[in-house]
């Protein structure tokens, strides 16, 4: 009787210990703009902010840490600078996740994400460089693509 409890106990113990530390938060930097890269359409997100980003694997996490980019830095962020654009926030409602392939990070959105991914060419890459920025960290990613509406993306009007 004492050997079964003692040994649910320490299933118990393990199943949890699996389970948090596979929701652990890691620290991740979000990078957003200064005043004066938005001033200036550097498209050279400057600010890096870490946060600590969870999520139970790769795809998970980077999913939440375009999330909080998308949703833009909080008041404390944004005291030491850190600046986001109305299009990276217009972005938010079109965002559906990232997918990894290979050394591929696939940011996926809907259609209606093209207003703002496939204008002109200052817009398009004030609003691509900080989400690639932030994908670009990740261990084994090497390149970031745009999927819309479940297709790689490639026909970029500018």
């Amino acid at each position: 009787m004492k050997c079964s409890r003692a040994i649910t106990g320490i299933f118990t113990l393990c199943m949890f210990t699996a389970c948090t530390s596979a929701l652990q938060q890691e620290p991740v930097s979000l990078f957003f703009y200064s005043e004066e890269d938005i001033a200036s359409a550097s498209g050279n997100p400057s600010v890096p902010v870490e946060r600590s980003i969870g999520g139970s694997s790769d795809e998970e996490q980077m999913t939440n840490a375009i999330r909080a980019l998308l949703e833009g830095p909080s008041p404390k962020e944004m005291e030491r600078g850190a600046r986001t654009t109305e299009d990276l926030q217009n972005l938010l409602p079109f965002f559906q996740g990232v997918r990894i392939d290979r050394s591929s990070a696939h940011i996926k959105f809907d259609g209606d994400a093209l207003t703002i991914l496939n204008s002109a060419a200052a817009r398009q890459q004030m609003a691509k460089a900080p989400l690639e920025k932030t994908l670009l960290q990740f261990r084994g990613i090497e390149r970031v693509e745009y999927e819309i509406d479940g297709k790689v993306f490639t026909e970029w009007d500018a």
